[in-house]
């Protein structure tokens, strides 16, 4: 990190950060207010506030208004909210019975393909009445 400082790298990208927050204020107060001299004495006054006044809160802000904006809150409610309720469920599945014994799941099986070679009879027979009607 040291090596980072020294090389000038670390003013570079407050420098940058600075000229996106500068676009980001202009583009706003210009969609708000429009061309005028209002909004031009207002980006003065913003410009002043952000980059004389509170220059390390507004990088920060700026940086964290990015990153929500870009889905970064959705990955952090998925982290701490989903993967928090993982371990009850996976405990409750262990400690639960299997619903199904063999023979039931052989009965269920048999059943649904009887049920789905129904499907194809009904479906064979629908067709051939449509090839007649015609």
């Amino acid at each position: 990190m040291l090596e980072l400082a020294l090389l000038g790298i670390l003013s570079d990208f407050q420098f940058v950060i600075q000229i996106f927050i500068m676009v980001s204020i202009m583009s706003f107060v210009l969609n708000h207010l429009g061309k005028g001299l209002l909004s031009m004495v207002v980006i003065l006054v913003v410009f002043y506030v952000v980059f004389f006044i509170i220059p390390g809160l507004s990088e920060i802000v700026f940086i964290l208004y990015s990153l929500l904006m870009i889905g970064f809150s959705t990955l952090l409610v998925d982290f701490f909210f989903i993967t928090a309720s993982a371990p009850q469920q996976q405990q409750a599945q262990e400690g639960e019975k299997p619903d199904l014994t063999g023979n039931e799941l052989r009965e269920k099986t048999a059943a649904m393909e009887k049920a789905r070679h129904a499907g194809h009879q009904a479906a064979g027979m629908l067709q051939n009445m449509m090839r007649r009607g015609r």
